[in-house]
């Protein structure tokens, strides 16, 4: 079997930076930026369901800048010094479930693997939690309309966490627009009743599902040649500078993923068979 894994990682970051970006009311999202503003109110730049914080994202690139490194290492870091004391934090929240992001997506393709991939402690989650985030990211990668429906299933009869409902509300944003990036992430910020990550949530399962194409025009625009004010957000919150700064980390990523050696550039054109199933 071919592995896309290379063009699908790339999806899935990049759809959740901009997914980021415009939870965080640094992309419009509709037709002009007066959308944007109307909906959050004049005295909010955020939409009510952003992540405030940005540790999340800070400890997602450093495990990407681990992977870049030579020899590779294991993608993990620390999030603060050990001196410094744990920031409060929810525990089984969405940025929880995301901060070892790059780690889920390297053990995509083991069958059975442990979740040895546990954040600090101020980002502790449940391994109930990142198994349902793994099978919903493994059904949108493969399009897979009756797992995704299952996974839907076996929650609308129990008591649901704050996480849980967040990961239901993605799975139904795109189940019902079959990973339609746009829509997805459309709805899920005119939610009801907002539940927060959930746009970055839908963001990274509907890219998986949708790969790059889906994502607008104008989002991948303004990721590829950001102005002065979107420039100083990316490199303060996720240490970026354009897209083709976090396709380099992708690549690097995707290289680690594959056993390939760590290159600057990576031909397109490169595929690789995925290694197989333990």
């Amino acid at each position: 079997m071919v592995s896309f894994r290379n063009s699908q990682f790339q999806a899935i970051l990049t759809g959740l930076v901009i997914a980021d970006a415009v939870s965080q009311g640094q992309m419009p999202w509709g037709r002009s930026a007066a959308a944007v503003s109307q909906a959050i109110g004049p005295d909010s730049s955020q939409w009510p369901g952003s992540i405030e914080s940005d540790r999340w994202c800070h400890h997602i690139m450093n495990q990407l800048q681990s992977c870049c490194s030579e020899p590779p290492q294991p993608c993990t870091s620390k999030l603060a010094r050990s001196d410094e004391p744990p920031r409060p934090e929810s525990p089984g929240n969405v940025a929880s479930l995301l901060a070892t992001l790059p780690m889920q997506l390297l053990q995509l393709d083991q069958l059975h693997h442990p979740h040895n991939t546990s954040p600090p402690s101020s980002f502790s989650l449940s391994d109930d939690a990142l198994g349902m985030f793994d099978q919903s990211l493994i059904a949108a990668l493969n399009q897979d309309v009756p797992a995704l429906t299952a996974l839907i299933h076996t929650v609308t009869d129990t008591e649901l966490s704050p996480l849980t409902q967040t990961l239901l509300h993605s799975w139904q944003n795109v189940l019902a627009v079959r990973g339609n990036f746009d829509v997805a992430v459309g709805q899920s910020l005119y939610a009801p009743s907002p539940l927060v990550g959930l746009p970055v949530l839908t963001g990274v399962l509907s890219a998986a599902w949708g790969g790059e194409n889906s994502f607008p025009i104008a989002q991948r625009q303004l990721l590829e040649t950001p102005n002065l004010s979107l420039r100083g957000w990316l490199s303060q919150r996720w240490q970026l500078t354009d897209a083709a700064d976090l396709r380099k980390w992708t690549q690097a990523l995707w290289q680690q993923w594959s056993g390939s050696a760590v290159t600057q550039e990576v031909s397109p054109a490169v595929i690789t068979v995925p290694p197989m199933l333990a």
